[in-house]
C-alpha cells in the first residue's frame, strides 16, 4: 500500500484509486476517500458525498483508465490535484449498448492527509466529451 502518509505522489494515488474502482475494491476504494467528501457534480441539488461516489463509480464495469497529472498546488496536509482522465465503462440502463462508452475531461481532486494516509475530500469533474 502506497498511500502513507509524508510522501504524496499525485499520479500514484489516482491511478491506485482508479484501479482499485476498476477492480471493484469497496474495502480499498473506501479507506481511500475521506468521510468528508464532497463530489461536485454540474447539477442544480448536488448534495453527493462518499457514498454516492463509491456507489456510482462501483456500479458501472469499467475497462479502462488512463490519467495524466496536469497541476498540483502544495498546501502542506492539503494537496489540489488538476488532471485529466480519458476512460472507457460499459453502457448501463438506456444507453446504446452497441460500443463502451469513453469519457475524457478535466478532474481537479483535492487530497487531505487524514489519520496518517492520503485521502480524497473532494472530486470535481468536467466531461468534455
Amino acid at each position: 500500500m502506497r498511500n502513507h502518509g509524508g510522501m504524496f505522489d499525485a499520479l500514484q494515488l489516482i491511478e491506485d484509486l482508479q484501479a482499485a474502482v476498476q477492480r471493484g475494491d469497496r474495502e480499498r476504494v473506501e479507506a481511500m476517500v475521506s468521510d468528508r467528501m464532497i463530489w461536485v457534480m454540474p447539477l442544480k441539488d448536488n448534495a453527493r458525498g462518499k457514498v454516492q461516489w463509491i456507489e456510482a463509480s462501483l456500479g458501472v464495469t469499467w475497462n479502462w483508465f488512463r490519467v495524466s497529472v496536469h497541476r498540483e498546488v502544495d498546501l502542506g496536509q492539503t494537496r489540489i490535484v488538476e488532471s485529466w482522465i480519458k476512460q472507457s465503462r460499459e453502457p448501463v440502463g438506456d444507453e446504446d449498448s452497441s460500443a463502451p462508452v469513453i469519457a475524457e475531461g478535466v478532474v481537479v481532486d483535492v487530497w487531505t492527509e487524514e489519520d496518517g494516509a492520503w485521502r480524497l475530500v473532494s472530486r470535481h469533474p468536467q466531461r468534455t466529451t
